[in-house]
């Protein structure tokens, strides 16, 4: 594409056709991002990634980002982590794509583990619970 025509054509244009150029790294600690901040179900954490990805850092084109959730809203499974894998592959190939989607659902499992740990751990306090034994 020359320079004149790079000019003139506008940015959703080029938005696609960027090559990974992400380290693996920073691919990992954004998507951690996601995954620790976006709480309030997968409306609220595709919203933060579109605003993110599409809007702010013109990975991708708004057309592009509409049909790429809309093919994985009929697919089984969360669409939201089926995104950030998606993003990850587009910035980091393969590896990219497994780093952001550990990246993204690490906060939520270690959240859960933790409070499971403390649930099977937790000895009764109670004198209702423990005057029944």
């Amino acid at each position: 594409m020359t320079a004149e025509a790079e000019a003139v054509s506008p940015p959703d244009a080029r938005a696609d056709s960027r090559p990974p150029n992400d380290p693996p790294g920073s691919i990992f600690i954004r998507f951690l991002k996601f995954g620790a901040l976006a709480w309030g179900g997968p409306g609220a954490q595709i919203a933060m990634i579109k605003r993110e990805c599409v809007d702010e850092e013109g990975w991708v084109s708004e057309e592009t980002f509409k049909k790429t959730l809309a093919v994985y809203q009929v697919l089984p499974g969360p669409e939201a982590h089926e995104l950030c894998i998606y993003f990850g592959r587009i910035r980091g190939g393969k590896v990219g794509g497994l780093l952001a989607g550990l990246g993204f659902m690490l906060p939520g499992f270690v959240l859960m583990l933790a409070l499971s740990i403390l649930y099977v751990e937790e000895k009764p306090t109670c004198a209702l619970s423990a005057g029944a034994r």
